[in-house]
C-alpha cells in the first residue's frame, strides 16, 4: 500500500510530533508498505538547520517543502509562519500523484484541512491523527477570543476536515469527548496514546532492584 503521511516535522527534527511521525512511518515501512513524507525544510524551534528537499531515510521517502519564516519570536512572526508554511505544503500536495492512505497530524494549522481536501479530490481515504484541538487550546492560552471570527472560521474548518475523515485518532478519552461533539455522529474516532519516546529509560527501571 502507498502511505502518505504530512506533518511540520519529520526526522531528524526533535520535537516530539516528528519522533512520532518517524516511529509510525518506520513502521509501516517495515511492514512492506512504501511510504512517502511530506514536511517541512526547516526545524520547528529554529530555522536551521536546512534539512534536504528530498531524502531517503529507512525506506521512507521523504519531501520537503521550503517555506518562508519570519521568526517565532513574535505573534505576529509566527502567524506569518504559519502563512507561509500552509501555502507552501498546498503548493507541494497537490503536486504528488495518489496515495492509497494519507494520514495528517495537526501542524502547521490548517494542514489538515488541506490534506483531507486533495485527499477527497483525490478519492483517497483521509486519516486525522490529532495532536492538537483548535481553536480550542488557541483559546485557552488566549491567543484569540472564543467568539472571534477567526475562532469562528477555525473551529468550522475543523468540523469540515472531521467530516472528511475515514478515522481520526486522538489521544486520550478526554480528547476524543471533545473531538465527538464536534465531527459527525457516524464518525469513527480511536483512541491512540502518546507512546513513551525514551523506551531505554523505562527498561533500564524496570530492571532495577
Amino acid at each position: 500500500m502507498q502511505i502518505l503521511l504530512v506533518n511540520q516535522t519529520f526526522h531528524p527534527d526533535t520535537s516530539a510530533t516528528s519522533y512520532y511521525c518517524t516511529d509510525v512511518a518506520s513502521k509501516l515501512a517495515q511492514n512492506g508498505h512504501k511510504v512517502t513524507v511530506l514536511t517541512a525544510a526547516r526545524g520547528y524551534s529554529s530555522p536551521y538547520p536546512r534539512f534536504p528537499a528530498k531524502e531517503l531515510y529507512g525506506g521512507i521517502t521523504i519531501r520537503r517543502v521550503w517555506p518562508i519564516t519570519f521568526g517565532r519570536e513574535s505573534r505576529l512572526g509566527r502567524l506569518l509562519d504559519a502563512c507561509c508554511l500552509n501555502l507552501a505544503f498546498a503548493f507541494r500536495l497537490f503536486c504528488l500523484p495518489r496515495f492509497d492512505r494519507v494520514v495528517a497530524l495537526t501542524s502547521p494549522p490548517l494542514i489538515g484541512w488541506l490534506t483531507s481536501l486533495w485527499a477527497a479530490i483525490q478519492k483517497v481515504k483521509f486519516i486525522y491523527w490529532i495532536m492538537d484541538v483548535n481553536p480550542d487550546e488557541a483559546v485557552q492560552a488566549g491567543w484569540i477570543k472564543k467568539d472571534s471570527l477567526i475562532s469562528y472560521a477555525l473551529e468550522n474548518t475543523l468540523k469540515i476536515t472531521l467530516s472528511r475523515s475515514h478515522r481520526i485518532v486522538c489521544l486520550d478519552s478526554f480528547m476524543k469527548d471533545r473531538i465527538a461533539r464536534k465531527a459527525p455522529r457516524e464518525a469513527h474516532i480511536d483512541i491512540v496514546p502518546a507512546w513513551s519516546l525514551d523506551n531505554d529509560h523505562f527498561i533500564r527501571g524496570s530492571m532495577a532492584p
